[in-house]
């Protein structure tokens, strides 16, 4: 049960991550296609930036449910797990923390960062399926267990879908748009596909981290 303590940085990240997106002002930013970065960059800064410090906290706060693991096993091969899973979530908190602050302006940089959170967002999910599979025992509820890490592998697989898509090597392209005189503008794309996927990767690793913290509860 005290695994429940991983519900606390679980919330915190939500709030971190949700309460920008509502933040916005009307009409100035679109959420298709604008970067979180660009988001930062918005008025009221002060306050994004706060739920940016929030949502990094909350996933450096998931060393946690290891934390509390590793005090309740002694066998190696598990230990070696948990010990993987914190380098991951320190790894995956700074890898958001550096492409939410900072938006790289070349384009290649873009998107190996993006594939950067992608990978290791995938491989927390690894081994929250390998542990739940063969880090505890949890002869009891057999089926229970393999369906949770079956869904935590489909999570370590969905981040790297999107890394097939070439829209994402193409961000950067204007769209040409004709004006009222006649003249014509570039603008951007009205659904920038890498940045929607860097807005979506976040939740699908709280989705993740959730459904891991509830099996330990649950199982």
């Amino acid at each position: 049960m005290n695994a429940l303590w991983g519900l606390l940085p679980f919330f915190l990240s939500l709030v971190g991550l949700v309460a920008p997106l509502f933040l916005k002002e009307k009409g100035k930013l679109s959420l298709l296609n604008h970067f979180p970065s660009e988001t930062l960059r918005e008025e009221p800064k002060g306050l994004r930036l706060l739920f940016l410090v929030i949502a990094v906290i909350g996933l450096l706060l998931f060393l946690i449910v290891p934390g509390i693991l590793l005090g309740e096993t002694s066998e190696g091969g598990t230990r070696s797990f948990l010990l993987l899973f914190v380098f991951l979530e320190a790894l995956y908190a700074s890898g958001f923390l550096g492409l939410s602050a900072y938006h790289p302006s070349e384009s290649r940089l873009h998107f190996a960062s993006l594939a950067f959170l992608s990978i290791g967002g995938s491989l927390l999910s690894l081994v929250h399926g390998l542990y739940v599979l063969a880090g505890r025992d949890f002869s009891a509820s057999f089926e229970g267990s393999v369906a949770g890490a079956s869904f935590l592998f489909l999570f370590a697989l969905l981040p790297l879908l999107p890394l097939l898509d070439p829209r994402l090597r193409s961000w950067s392209r204007l769209e040409a748009e004709t004006a009222p005189d006649g003249s014509h503008l570039f603008v951007r794309p009205k659904v920038i596909l890498l940045a929607l996927v860097e807005r979506v990767l976040p939740f699908l690793h709280l989705a993740s981290e959730l459904l891991f913290i509830l099996l330990l509860v649950l199982l």
